[in-house]
């Protein structure tokens, strides 16, 4: 390892997170079937999470909050949850005769969502877009049939799936193209099965029968959101004491888990326990992954990838166009800016580990919540390097920079 760069930080603790996002947004466009309460326990304050709360008339400032029988309002505002605008804009869609109006944030609008929209006109509803502003009119859908595109974005194939009960007739819907973020599907999938609701895969075909309902089992306990444990879990491995994250269980549906067989095999110091996560400091090696089922991870793999005893190369990539940034773009620049040699050719994304300390340079998050938090790792490894904002962390981890400084010795 003496070619390469390995800073060390005197990190060691415990860090405890919040539920998982993708598994609350979920919850909350189910918990619209409900007729009675439904208890939640380990609740999330993330903005993607508390705004979609916010838009159903929920005010979830409690780690464990009571969801009541609630209706989609009128008027909703969703800032840049695209989670939350896709699912609430396919279950507006399907009611019928009522108008609703959904505003969104700048950056949200620029977002592809025209083969949802496209899907959800095909069966009769209206749709009307002026600049942020969509203006909703819902329909009884007689159709049971949908062909969709899968490749751009596994939300509109969630969305619809989870509002399987508003289809009298049933549901299915063939993919016409092969389909992306697959593990985000099998979350909803295994979701709709928690709550009752057994859907069938099969030659590219999700399937819903007819007569689905969503069963209310009046309490439910989140599991932590690793979208968020894998930033202090991978910044223990640049710890001698490591870092601590309780964690019940030796696996998990979330599709960030999965970076756990990923440090495996890159020989990182990673333990499992059944009750809790820890990362020590290691050497690990570079790892070749296709990402096209759990893209989200890039961010967060090319960060510990600057500091692996090889070469890392990612693919599976196209679709990251779509996301809050251009997150391959995104990533080529900045790391450019740190003086790593990282290239993209053919679909493949190549990162080799730092060979010197970067310069003082200020990287560029554009907005992105999963860039700002690994460039703000990186300014700890480098004090000399800076993050253009941090605000943008509020998305999906609100207490990133409090759960990682209160690690600092």
């Amino acid at each position: 390892m003496n070619e390469f760069i390995k800073p060390t930080l005197h990190l060691s603790g415990d860090v405890e997170v919040e539920g998982s996002k993708s598994i609350l947004q979920r919850i909350l466009l189910i918990s619209l079937f409900f007729n009675d309460d439904l208890i939640v326990e380990n609740w999330s304050q993330a903005e993607d999470v508390s705004g979609m709360a916010k838009a159903l008339g929920h005010n979830c400032l409690e780690n464990t909050i009571r969801l009541k029988p609630s209706k989609l309002s009128n008027s909703i505002t969703i800032r840049e949850s695209a989670t939350s605008f896709r699912f609430l804009l396919t279950y507006a869609a399907l009611q019928p005769n009522v108008v609703t109006t959904i505003e969104v944030g700048d950056n949200l609008s620029t977002r592809p969502h025209k083969i949802l929209i496209d899907v959800l006109e095909d069966l009769g509803a209206e749709i009307e877009i002026t600049g942020n502003r969509y203006r909703v009119t819902g329909v009884f859908p007689q159709k049971s049939s949908i062909k969709l595109q899968g490749d751009v974005s596994s939300q509109y194939i969630s969305a619809l799936l989870l509002c399987a009960p508003l289809f009298p007739n049933g549901l299915q819907i063939e993919l016409t193209t092969q389909g992306v973020s697959k593990a985000y599907l099998d979350l909803t999938i295994k979701m709709m099965l928690n709550f009752g609701i057994d859907v069938h895969f099969e030659d590219q075909t999700y399937t819903a029968k007819v007569g689905s309902k969503y069963h209310n089992p009046g309490r439910y306990i989140c599991e932590p959101d690793f979208s968020s444990i894998v930033y202090p879990l991978c910044m223990g491995l640049f710890s001698e004491d490591g870092v601590r994250i309780p964690f019940i269980g030796t696996f998990s549906s979330q599709p960030d888990f999965l970076i756990i067989p990923i440090l495996i095999y890159a020989r990182a110091d990673i333990k499992l326990s059944g009750r809790e996560l820890t990362t020590k400091l290691s050497e690990f090696k570079g790892t070749l992954i296709n990402l096209r089922d759990t893209p989200d991870l890039l961010p967060v793999l090319a960060f510990i990838a600057l500091f692996a005893k090889s070469i890392s190369i990612f693919n599976g990539l196209e679709h990251l166009k779509y996301k809050e940034s251009n997150r391959v773009e995104n990533l080529i620049v900045n790391f450019k800016r740190l003086g790593a040699s990282v290239s993209y050719e053919d679909g493949k994304l190549a990162v080799l580990p730092l060979i010197k300390a970067p310069e003082s340079v200020v990287l560029d998050t554009q907005n992105d919540h999963r860039y700002a938090m690994i460039y703000y790792m990186i300014s700890l490894l480098f004090p000399q390097v800076s993050v253009s904002e941090t605000e943008s962390i509020a998305k999906s981890y609100p207490n990133f920079i409090r759960d990682i400084e209160k690690l600092i010795k």
